[in-house]
């Protein structure tokens, strides 16, 4: 059945790219040891071994279907839903599963708990007009209803095989999901629109970011909220700089040229720029580890249109971030993929370029 075919049903799909480490437990460059009910989940939560952490994703798919016997193992598939990259969506039944279309690896399957999704789109902030929204504006989101279930830890617990006890009579997915995963600022959602049949790569995506979640609530269900990718630049989100480390060792004078701060040291700073020490932004044209953290040398102060002034110990010193003769498109780039981690393959820099 295509797009174009009468009668054709609608299938929608819900990705939450999970952070997964890459690595196997106990397994070089990973130091963890223990017993296999000890093993983590290779999720920043439960790593042993925090140091050699390797990022990477983990999709999970979520789609509508019955959830009584969620995870628990499938008949023969009845009929093909979608496919693409190797990987075919099907339903048995009630019961929908993504499988490699290989005989000698085990089917990775969609859970078929997605309740509902309700999307809203981006509401531009003109002129800052609305003193409600963020000066860019209302940005569009995505609200994702799932409902709990029991789960056997398929997909999501790399070492299931080897652990004592019996995962499905264990909690329930989302309680699981949530206690394993508690850093998920920045995880990718996307929400494929599409008909049967139909590759996910001809579906319609929506792509966000999560923002929070709430539930289980009375009926089971459990709530994803989650925004477009400029949501990373919102306040608080995204700074430029990022917050300075050092700190005024001792009291400076208002004509000092030289200051040394602690719990810092030269690698955090670049080396040259600009500090600003409470309202004084000053230059400097050196900087080095010393006795006490790191010396900035060959001061300028009272710069950018203010005053040198006297300054006590502890003040923090904070890099400034200037640019200098740069075109508005380069500095765009380089504020949303350095300071905001939007990846450069989301940015249609050409475009700008030509604008």
């Amino acid at each position: 059945m295509t797009s174009k075919t009468a009668g054709r049903e609608v299938v929608q799909i819900v990705e939450i790219q999970q952070p997964f480490c890459s690595l196997v437990y106990g397994n070089s460059p990973c130091t963890a040891a223990g017993p296999a009910d000890g093993k983590c989940y290779n999720t920043y939560a439960t790593c042993q071994d925090k140091n050699n952490f390797a990022l990477s994703t983990k999709s999970l798919y979520f789609s509508r279907g019955n959830v009584a016997d969620q995870g628990k193992p499938f008949g023969p598939a009845n009929r093909l839903l979608t496919q693409a990259g190797g990987y075919l969506l099907l339903q048995d039944g009630g019961k929908i599963i993504l499988s490699e279309d290989r005989a000698d690896t085990l089917p990775r399957y969609v859970i078929p708990s997605l309740v509902s999704v309700s999307t809203l789109p981006t509401r531009i902030n003109l002129s800052s007009a609305n003193n409600s929204a963020s000066g860019l504006g209302n940005r569009a989101s995505v609200r994702i209803s799932f409902k709990d279930h029991p789960h056997t830890d398929r997909r999501v617990d790399p070492y299931v095989d080897g652990r004592s006890w019996d995962p499905y009579s264990r909690a329930s997915f989302w309680t699981k999901w949530f206690a394993r995963n508690r850093y998920r600022q920045n995880i990718t959602v996307k929400v494929y629109e599409g008909y049967a049949g139909q590759a996910l790569a001809d579906m319609t995506v929506r792509e966000y970011v999560w923002d929070s979640f709430t539930g289980p609530d009375a009926n089971g269900n459990v709530t994803v909220t989650a925004k477009d990718i400029l949501a990373k630049v919102e306040e608080r989100k995204a700074l430029a700089p990022v917050a300075s480390l050092g700190k005024v060792h001792a009291d400076i004078s208002s004509g000092t040229s030289h200051v040394e701060c602690n719990s810092a040291s030269e690698s955090d700073y670049p080396a040259t720029g600009t500090l600003r020490i409470g309202s004084e932004c000053m230059t400097y044209t050196s900087r080095a580890n010393s006795t006490n953290g790191v010396t900035f040398s060959g001061l300028t102060r009272g710069t950018d249109g203010t005053t040198a002034a006297g300054h006590s110990a502890g003040d923090t010193a904070q890099q400034c971030l200037r640019y200098t003769t740069q075109r508005t498109d380069d500095v765009l780039e380089d504020l949303l993929e350095n300071y905001a981690g939007i990846s450069s393959a989301k940015l249609d820099t050409a475009n700008w370029a030509t604008e």
